[in-house]
């Protein structure tokens, strides 16, 4: 099946993959000062905001008990971490055949990595901000077992992301508009999510809108796992491990479909 052969080219190609990762994640950081120590300090730094924004000036609560000052904070700062690592992947996929545009028009030249690198580099910002997460929650005493099941929501969100990159990679070569409308479409989801409030507050004739948002099992069943120290339904697990599927299987059948003209449009 052509499918699994796309697998296989992806494995096959992990050293290239590797050096252009560390290639990406050094350029950009180049020139400054504190390097890739930004990758943790600038989550830190919004972080800190969001705690005295919420926690002091709003005193928002996530209707749960057993919360303190900081609850609203992590949880909000949980979701948002999961988020921009969707924004940020997706984003800067969207430019990267661009970027490299000398290396799409070599014959040769393995181009479906290039998205995939840009996950990569994202998913290594998300993991220094999960850092500082585990360290906040360790510091309020809310840390529930569970915290070490995330994988579970994690790995599947990855490859929808991987699929989701894909379609962005290769739209945005062939719709000019795309780019445009991708920033207005990420806002969209980060509003369509229950990131900055609980679902429940939400009006019963609208949650089917927010349901239908496919960011938002994931995100549910995150927080669910890190923070709440409950384990999501095996329905929950079955709609994420799907959607990841149908996403990224789509995303690099379609990517590969219209690999042959990339290089003419570039």
């Amino acid at each position: 099946m052509k499918f699994f052969s796309d697998i296989k080219n992806l494995v096959k190609n992990k050293n290239l993959i590797i050096r252009f990762t560390k290639r990406e994640f050094k350029s950009r950081y180049k020139g400054t000062v504190l390097g890739g120590g930004w990758s943790f300090i600038l989550p830190l730094i919004m972080f800190l905001v969001y705690m005295f924004v919420f926690s002091v000036v709003f005193k928002a609560k996530w209707n749960v008990t057993g919360q303190n000052q900081a609850s609203f904070a992590i949880i909000l700062f949980a979701g948002l971490i999961l988020f921009n690592f969707l924004s940020e992947s997706i984003i800067s996929s969207a430019t990267v055949l661009y970027d490299h545009a000398n290396l799409v028009k070599k014959v040769n030249f393995p181009i479906q990595i290039l998205p995939f690198v840009r996950v990569i580099v994202s998913l290594i910002n998300l993991l220094m901000s999960f850092i500082l997460l585990l360290i906040a929650i360790l510091v309020v005493g809310q840390f529930k077992v569970t915290f070490f099941l995330f994988p579970l929501v994690l790995v599947p969100l990855i490859f929808m992301i991987i699929g989701l990159s894909y379609f962005s990679s290769s739209l945005n070569v062939y719709l000019k508009d795309f780019g445009h409308m991708l920033g207005v479409l990420m806002t969209l989801v980060l509003f369509l999510s229950p990131i900055f409030y609980p679902i429940e507050v939400v009006p019963v004739r609208f949650q089917s809108f927010i349901f239908f948002n496919p960011f938002v099992p994931f995100l549910n069943a995150f927080r669910d796992l890190v923070i709440f120290g409950q384990i999501p339904s095996f329905f929950s697990f079955l709609i994420m491990f799907f959607l990841s599927f149908c996403v990224f299987f789509l995303g690099i059948r379609f990517f590969n479909y219209v690999r042959p003209g990339l290089a003419d449009v570039l």
